[in-house]
């Protein structure tokens, strides 16, 4: 199956090129490797030919090749590791530059990698992918916003990486929702109060979700807080106090289990307001993050499921409650 879709990919490249026109081949494969990693090694020998023939006919000399992906392991034994918080929050990318290409602003293929060799240390998002293209369609990076909703195409966000991006460049200033944003260290979140506070509020949240769809779905119950971890800026922050800091609003990562029958694990990410107590322990001065109250929690800003549901949620099937039901009649 994958030979035969490159081949016709092939085809219609050597098409485009007889008749001297433009073009763009937008290609996105899930099927490869959505249910299993290891599934990938079946596509590397069709995309090796696929490229080998491309070099043969020199279609590179006048084509930019970009391989990507729009995001890394989410669920499976790989997504409760360490690494596979990073994967699922940072596609890789990888760009071919045609010898030939030169664009306005004396930009030519030579600078132009030596700037994505730059930005490949710095901070990128998908809408500098979409700059980027509009960079090649017009010869030079496009000024003209896009859209007013900020959300989806505000090209304000966006910055051709074929130029040299702010070194110091920030989450937001990228369009990256904190969520996702990577650019500060966590370190773990002890205080046993703090991890209960976060675990009913995840729960409650979970189960008012539910609610519309009780007649469907058995409400859930917490099985235990495998991990909680938070910015650690937080402890920077301590060492600037006499003794509490100023409440912050800070960013805090939950990996949670349910209890059965459910038995699904989440990765949460939430907003809350948290203090930074200077504690004495054996004659050295540390830092202990505390959340004091429910109240302290602002919002919930993400919820994956790291294992699979398969059919624990067939009877609301497509449905916002779809990943963390467990449906009745499984009882």
């Amino acid at each position: 199956f994958f030979q035969f879709y490159y081949d016709f990919v092939y085809d219609q490249l050597l098409a485009f090129r007889e008749r001297r026109q433009p073009h763009l081949t937008f290609i996105h494969m899930s099927t490869v490797v959505h249910e299993e990693p290891n599934n990938a090694a079946y596509a590397d020998e069709p995309v090796r030919r696929f490229l080998e023939k491309i070099f043969a006919a020199n279609l590179q000399q006048n084509t930019a090749i970009l391989f990507y992906s729009d995001h890394g392991f989410r669920f499976g034994p790989i997504s409760k590791t360490e690494s596979g918080y990073h994967e699922s929050r940072l596609p890789f990318m990888y760009w071919y530059i045609p010898e030939g290409l030169t664009l306005g602003d004396g930009l030519d293929a030579g600078q132009i990698r030596k700037n994505l060799r730059t930005n490949s240390r710095r901070l990128a998002s998908q809408f500098d992918v979409h700059s980027t293209l509009l960079h090649i369609l017009h010869g030079k990076p496009s000024p003209l916003p896009l859209s007013a909703d900020k959300f989806f195409l505000d090209h304000t966000f966006g910055h051709s990486l074929f130029t040299e991006l702010p070194l110091n460049r920030t989450c937001e200033e990228a369009g990256i929702p904190e969520e996702y944003c990577l650019c500060r260290r966590f370190v773990p979140l002890t205080d046993a109060h703090s991890r209960h506070l976060l675990g009913e509020f995840i729960l409650e949240h979970l189960n008012e979700q539910l609610a519309p769809y009780s007649a469907n779905c058995t409400p859930l119950s917490l099985g235990r807080i495998l991990e909680t971890k938070v910015s650690e800026s937080l402890s920077e922050a301590a060492a600037s106090t006499s003794f509490f800091s100023d409440s912050l609003l800070e960013t805090v990562s939950v990996r949670l289990l349910m209890a059965p029958p459910s038995n699904a694990t989440f990765d949460v990410t939430l907003r809350v307001n948290v203090n930074v107590q200077l504690v004495d322990s054996s004659g050295s001065l540390g830092a202990a993050t505390i959340i004091e109250d429910r109240a302290s929690i602002q919002r919930l800003s993400s919820l994956i499921r790291l294992d699979r549901y398969g059919d624990q949620s067939a009877c609301v099937r497509d449905t916002p409650v779809e990943s963390f039901c467990y449906c009745k009649d499984l009882l």
